[in-house]
């Protein structure tokens, strides 16, 4: 008796999850500040705080770690891919035009750092 060998199916991607990939890249690209953040043990009263003081100065989104390397591999931005190796399990991806010190001193004046 022979062995089978198994047929590996690919699974189509959904066309939801290649949208979204395109935005997430789409931001990167237009961003001058990236920040990739851990969320791990931060309370959701803390994140909606942060979300909801600063939501004119940035955007931050909370995406899997594979989508996430995903796109910071494909953007076409100088540099950027170096950013995957911060990327862990619980990761937030923060997007702003302003500077990291200036969204820092933001953070500082919401007590949050």
């Amino acid at each position: 008796m022979a062995k089978e060998k198994k047929k590996i199916v690919k699974r189509e991607v959904s066309p939801e999850k290649i949208k979204a990939l395109k935005e997430l890249i789409k931001d990167i690209e237009k961003s001058n500040t990236i920040i990739i953040s851990s969320i791990e043990n931060l309370p959701s009263k803390q994140m909606q705080k942060i979300r909801h003081m600063l939501r004119k100065q940035i955007t931050m989104l909370i995406v899997k770690k594979k989508a996430a390397v995903k796109a910071l591999n494909e953007a076409k931005k100088e540099n950027v891919s170096q950013l995957a190796q911060y990327v862990e399990k619980n990761s937030a991806i923060i997007f702003s035009n302003l500077d990291p010190f200036e969204i820092a001193g933001l953070l500082i004046k919401i007590n949050i750092l």
